[in-house]
């Protein structure tokens, strides 16, 4: 089997026909190269109308980052944190004034409300984050302080009580009238929930059982601040907003490969008492979270991790009772090269039910659906990065081809449950040969099952890998 690369087209745009609205900022005469395989190329090219066209070219700094300039932000990259943006003219400016990537590295998230600090953002160098003063509203823009720094320790246990942010960043700002206090987003699908929260569903997602959930638009009127959260993350927030506190900003973790299971919102909320609380949603209606304790007089802060544990009791579905026209259809379980494959249906994170399927997606006469255990665990366990023996049985693998699990073909008897010296094994048997799998306790990492083929299988599996162009 070969394979056949495309060429990929660098994209450069004329800044002489770009108007820049950062101040100060200068556009060349010739072209702005953007690097078509760069990171924050292709979060631009997904809305190039919310960063604006580019100012510079990409600029990286070993074992910082990388950074770019644009109309009405600047996009940062870095190895930990994948591509985010700091928006707004006059708060580039002020990153730029730090020292940008090359002095206190990429930003972590957009620009947030510091209690005593005012706009800020915090960033990672490669080995130090920084928090850095992007606004003039309370304190010196483009200051910044190393987080690690005794200085920051030191400001830490004492900010609560003298309300200042930290040396360094002192100005005299003049007289201000006190801002109003946010109003309320109305229309376009908002809600006003109570007193503070306002919030809007944004979109869903439905990528497996363990990833079927809206993700919110959530405003809070205690910070001004408007996010999007986790919607599994939200019905916790509204239905005990003691536990979180303020609603102070949001990260997204992931560079958009893989799907949800890869890339999703961490939900950050301050407490009165000082403590912060990290949360974001897992698996059907669950939420994992990250409590830090207010700093001690040592500047030292500790965390607990924890779960609200949501999920519902599982309620196996009678496979007569399945819907086969609503299920998805996969052609490789089989011999290789075989007309036809299998149905599925996932009813429960570690089960899946099972159909002999027609080429054209339909059950084969007369066939009987399966339960298999075994499979379930792996689809619920699989994705682009995590390749298992579910990805090997529904898809031919990495290289999508056919293999030993693939060959197994269809589930043709009920799993039987077997305890041997104390363990306890799923065996089962398929059009083509058999399994024998360990079911995993509780919180362990699940081992690959072992596979049997019919003698006459392994020989077509056998014939057909010498027709692999490796």
């Amino acid at each position: 089997m070969k394979f056949s690369a495309s060429k990929i087209g660098a994209v450069a745009l004329s800044a002489a026909a770009l108007l820049s609205t950062a101040p100060g900022a200068a556009v060349a005469a010739e072209s702005v190269y953007m690097n078509p395989n760069a990171g924050i190329t292709k979060v631009w090219k997904k809305n190039p109308e919310k960063y604006g066209q580019p100012l510079s070219a990409e600029k990286c700094v070993k074992g910082k980052g990388c950074e770019q300039i644009f109309e009405n932000a600047v996009l940062t990259w870095n190895q930990r944190n994948g591509v985010d943006a700091l928006m707004g003219a006059d708060r580039v400016k002020a990153y730029q004034q730090a020292g940008g990537v090359a002095a206190v590295g990429a930003v972590e998230s957009d620009a947030w409300n510091h209690a005593q600090c005012g706009p800020v953002v915090t960033t990672y160098d490669g080995s130090t984050r920084w928090l850095v003063v992007v606004g003039d509203e309370k304190a010196k823009a483009a200051s910044k302080l190393d987080l690690s720094s005794q200085a920051a320790k030191d400001w830490k246990t004492t900010r609560n009580q003298t309300g200042a942010c930290f040396t360094g960043s002192e100005h005299t700002p003049e007289p201000q009238q006190p801002a109003p206090t946010p109003e309320h987003p109305v229309g376009d699908g908002w809600e006003k929930v109570n007193d503070y929260i306002s919030a809007r569903v944004l979109y869903s997602i439905d990528e497996g059982i363990n990833f079927q959930y809206d993700v919110y638009e959530v405003f809070d009127a205690r910070t001004g601040y408007t996010g999007k959260m986790d919607g599994r993350v939200y019905n916790e927030f509204i239905k005990n907003p003691d536990f979180f506190g303020k609603f102070t900003h949001t990260h997204q973790v992931g560079d958009d490969r893989g799907g949800a299971r890869y890339n999703f919102f961490v939900s950050i909320f301050e407490r009165p008492s000082g403590e912060t609380v990290e949360a974001w949603g897992d698996k059907i209606a669950s939420v994992k979270y990250t409590l830090y304790s207010a700093p001690d007089a040592n500047g030292q802060s500790t965390a607990t991790n924890g779960v609200i544990d949501n999920e519902p009791a599982f309620t196996p579905t009678d496979p007569v009772n399945v819907d086969w026209s609503q299920q998805s259809y996969l052609h490789f379980p089989g011999l290789p090269n075989e007309e036809g494959g299998a149905l599925f249906y996932q009813d429960g994170e570690n089960s899946a039910i099972i159909i002999k399927a027609d080429a054209n997606g339909k059950p084969v006469a007369g066939a009987q659906a399966y339960r298999s255990d075994w499979l379930g665990y792996f689809m619920s366990r699989e994705g682009r990065f995590d390749i298992n023996q579910a990805t090997e049985w529904g898809y031919g693998g990495y290289f999508g081809w056919f293999n030993e699990v693939s060959t197994l073909g269809a589930p043709i008897a009920e799993q039987q449950k077997v305890t041997e010296n104390g363990v306890t094994y799923l065996t089962q048997e398929f059009e083509h040969g058999s399994i024998k799998w360990e079911v995993p306790a509780e919180g362990a990492v699940a081992q690959d099952a072992v596979i049997t083929l019919h003698p006459d299988a392994a020989a077509a599996l056998a014939e057909y890998e010498k027709t692999l162009d490796y």
